[in-house]
């Protein structure tokens, strides 16, 4: 839409993607370790443990507008988005490491402790998750450069999650006479945690180093917009009467309701319902990223075969096909018993094929929010791509809150044992097993299941966004005709 800006180098792109790291290490200990960690290892009840992980979760979601808005306004040398990139990344990873070396004992203290680093900790990534999405947005205006921008992102989150489950299960927690299940070991959480700080702390600083030479072609904050609380409120607001925006907010928080329950039980799963050992355990999480990247890898071409809203409910459909089915069958006597090699290559397979539709769901999802934001430029003026994906974290955050709080609740509710006698599925009564399973498999996709009808409610089309950016072009070629003649006279 701009003359005179180079080709975005590969460089760059590398350096955006490579960004992800960081969060996807966040997104992999949190959602496989955090929950695990406070109530089968340190004993603290699951509703608290649950309470504590909504709560800094809706104190998170309530920060990415905040920051979202704030950058959008920000004026600097470096831009609008890479002071809050830089900012984050020393505070990241010092609270990573500290939600997992707890100075305090007890349940009472142990939920303060989780509380309160969590808090900060989402808060530290917050202020590098919002301008980075928003940055992935203004790199290109391409309808499919886009797609390949947020594709790439993801598949460096997809590696983040291997990584996290090859130095947890083939380094930390590897089995001992003491834990057999090595993850239920206190001592392995402390270097394990550490090394994933560093890690997190040197991927977001790069990221922002690495994008540092595009900020002159970036767009800019107009010389009259600053950030006031009741700018933000309002602008938020205004965002929601997109009704394109809108049903993509909807459709994704009830999606969410029901990935944040099931995967708030997942490390439960895999160590007691399906009886797998460490290395079984990993197989099976590595699938998951495996066949993220495959989706990842392939997304370009899956969006040129579909329009973004159909890629979008197809990949969520397949998710919901492949999480739905394991634990029916099971139960029903069609897969092989727990802890065997056949179930492993069952779940296997449904792990990666599921895996498979989640990264064509987020690379749609990443896509639709950047063109919505240029259709909101064409009707307001306005280049705020940050308000975008702060609302939509938002929104994210505080339904993943209501799935965590679902997850801690559950386990209380169908009395899950813990403690050091627990050591295997043997410790645990099969009914209770049962109803983990049901809630894991079954409930959480009936939960999701109506995220698709309000996706389907989309209606920016190929068409019509390649319409907007001839409008927008036609627009800013107007502005500086306007502006050359000034400088003329």
């Amino acid at each position: 839409m701009t003359t005179g800006i180079p080709p975005l180098r590969t460089g760059t792109k590398l350096a955006f993607g490579i960004g992800q790291i960081g969060e996807g290490i966040q997104a992999a200990v949190f959602l496989m370790f955090l929950l695990f960690y406070y109530n089968q290892v340190l004993g603290v009840p699951g509703t608290l443990c649950g309470i504590a992980l909504a709560l800094s979760l809706i104190f998170d979601a309530v920060t990415d507008p905040l920051v979202g808005n704030l950058s959008d306004a920000w004026h600097s040398k470096l831009g609008r988005r890479h002071p809050f990139m830089y900012a984050a990344a020393v505070p990241l990873g010092v609270c990573f490491f500290l939600l997992f070396n707890p100075l305090v004992s007890g349940d009472l203290a142990l939920f303060g402790w989780l509380l309160a680093m969590t808090i900060l900790c989402r808060g530290a990534m917050t202020l590098y998750h919002v301008p980075h999405s928003a940055l992935g947005a203004e790199l290109s205006q391409d309808y499919h450069e886009r797609t390949i921008l947020v594709a790439m992102r993801h598949f460096f989150g997809a590696l983040a999650f291997i990584g996290v489950f090859v130095l947890g299960f083939f380094v930390y927690f590897t089995a001992t006479d003491a834990y057999p299940n090595g993850q239920l070991n206190p001592a392995a959480y402390g270097p394990f945690s550490g090394w994933l700080a560093a890690a997190m702390a040197v991927s977001v600083w790069y990221s922002a180093f690495g994008t540092r030479q595009r900020v002159p072609y970036l767009p800019k904050a107009a010389p009259t917009q600053t950030f006031t609380l009741r700018g933000m409120i309002d602008e938020t607001w205004l965002s929601m009467h997109n009704p394109s925006f809108r049903w993509v907010i909807i459709g994704f928080m009830v999606i969410i309701v029901g990935f944040g329950a099931a995967g708030a039980l997942n490390m439960y799963m895999l160590t007691f319902f399906w009886a797998f050992d460490a290395t079984a355990i990993v197989i099976v999480l590595v699938a998951g990223p495996l066949g993220s990247m495959v989706g990842y890898l392939s997304a370009g071409a899956f969006y040129r075969r579909f329009d973004k809203k159909h890629g979008v409910i197809i990949g969520t459909a397949i998710w919901l096909g492949a999480h739905f089915v394991s634990v029916p069958l099971l139960l029903a006597g069609w897969l092989p018993p727990p802890g065997t090699g056949g179930l492993l290559l069952a779940i296997t397979a449904l792990s990666g094929l599921g895996a498979f539709g989640i990264a064509q769901l987020l690379v749609g999802l990443g896509t639709m929010l950047a063109d919505i934001a240029d259709e909101h430029e064409l009707l307001t003026g306005r280049r705020q791509e940050g308000i975008f994906f702060g609302a939509f974290s938002f929104t994210n955050k505080t339904s993943a809150a209501l799935g965590s709080l679902i997850g801690g609740t559950v386990l209380d509710l169908i009395g899950w044992p813990t403690g050091t006698a627990v050591r295997s599925a043997a410790d645990v009564p099969w009914d209770t097993l049962v109803s983990l399973g049901l809630v894991w498999g079954p409930l959480s996709v009936l939960l999701a299941l109506p995220g698709l009808y309000f996706i389907n409610r989309y209606c920016l089309t190929r068409e019509e966004h390649n319409d907007i950016l001839r409008q927008l072009a036609a627009r800013h070629a107007g502005s500086a005709g306007i502006d050359q003649a000034q400088n003329a006279l």
